[in-house]
């Protein structure tokens, strides 16, 4: 899995702008319903489901720690986060939740990224 910086890189180099804000927590860290910002349950193949939201040519989907269901309210720190191109389903970037703090983090002040 991608270290938050080599995720932000990723993203930066697919041309993504990563979204300033969480899309499972609030900036004081309550839970988010990723459903009201656009997500919706899909199913991805083999009897696994995640939660998606598609933005122009990628899309972002959440899934449980394992990456086999929707996230559980209950572990939602340890939920994965990634974002995928359109076109061919390339994964770009993929961290857990937790770490998707410390993307958004790093695009807000990208003098933080140490080289």
């Amino acid at each position: 899995m991608q270290t938050p910086a080599q995720a932000r890189h990723a993203l930066r180099v697919a041309g993504i702008t990563v979204p300033l804000i969480h899309p499972l927590f609030t900036a004081s860290g309550g839970c988010l319903d990723p459903c009201a910002s656009g997500f919706m349950v899909v199913h991805t193949g083999g009897g696994c489901m995640a939660l998606r939201r598609d933005s122009d040519d990628f899309y972002m989907m959440i899934t449980s720690e394992d990456g086999s269901d929707v996230p559980d309210i209950q572990e939602l720190e340890n939920s994965l986060i990634g974002v995928y191109r359109v076109l061919d389903g390339e994964e770009i970037a993929c961290v857990t939740a937790l770490a998707w703090k410390e993307v958004i983090s790093l695009e807000a002040d990208p003098s933080r990224i140490v080289a």
